[in-house]
């Protein structure tokens, strides 16, 4: 089995047997959706329900947005933690606040450089709601 670059193991497992690479620009294109899909999953995982990995994932929304405004900095601090522990295609990961005036929900701006040789930049926009739900987006 050719091992694609770029995508992540089940990706690879679940893929079509015999696959080929696509071209440059596809390939650029389906590794940032990969590492999207993966980020979203990473934020998605409650912390401590992962039994292999216990410091995987995000605290209960209740507990993580509990003195909303103070807690942004924490929150960013965990996003950036986790992506930097657990998605090793991006490096120098750094999460910024987006002030916005609804109050149900916190955004973020993750900007990070692919770890492969290119070093391209790549970036993300991130929410987490008063349910604790998370959602990425490009």
């Amino acid at each position: 089995m050719t091992l694609l670059p770029g995508r992540t193991l089940l990706e690879r497992l679940a893929g079509e047997r015999g696959a080929r690479p696509r071209a440059t620009g596809d390939s650029r294109t389906a590794l940032r959706d990969s590492i999207l899909r993966n980020v979203q999953d990473l934020l998605s995982v409650r912390l401590g329900n992962a039994a292999a990995q216990t410091d995987l994932g995000m605290p209960p929304p209740g507990e993580l947005l509990r003195d909303h405004p103070a807690c942004v900095p924490r929150v960013q601090a965990i996003i950036a933690a986790c992506i930097a522990r657990y998605e090793p295609r991006l490096t120098a990961v750094r999460v910024t606040h987006l002030p916005q005036d609804d109050t149900l929900a916190i955004r973020f701006q993750i900007v990070a450089q692919y770890a492969d040789a290119s070093r391209a930049p790549v970036s993300f926009s991130t929410s987490v709601d008063q349910d604790g739900q998370i959602a990425c987006t490009v």
